[in-house]
């Protein structure tokens, strides 16, 4: 049922804003989302080493981030809460569904 064949993991935001690279994924690549609420984010953020000011700016470009992705999403899993089994069945959960 799986296979890493065509498997992108990205977690570069700056492939989001190119058209021409988000049309080929779009139109070769199953796109999920594993979206974490704002103060989940906020809380992850603040255990990194990153300087202060890119922090800030992570923070500051989060409601950007998260709208672009549920808009070019084809699948958004919620992943608040969830240890790593459950996300794992979740998402294997969602795309049966969207291929069913």
């Amino acid at each position: 049922m799986c296979s890493y064949d065509n498997t992108l993991v990205n977690i570069d935001y700056s492939l989001l804003n190119n058209s021409d690279i988000m049309r080929i994924v779009g139109d070769n690549c199953l796109i999920v989302y594993l979206r974490v609420s704002k103060s989940r984010f906020e809380e992850q953020l603040e255990k990194t080493e990153q300087s202060r000011s890119l922090k800030i700016i992570e923070k500051d470009a989060f409601e950007d981030r998260n709208y672009l992705c549920k808009n070019i999403a084809d699948i958004v899993v919620d992943c608040e809460d969830m240890n790593m089994d459950l996300l794992i069945t979740k998402i294997i959960e969602n795309i049966v569904k969207y291929y069913s």
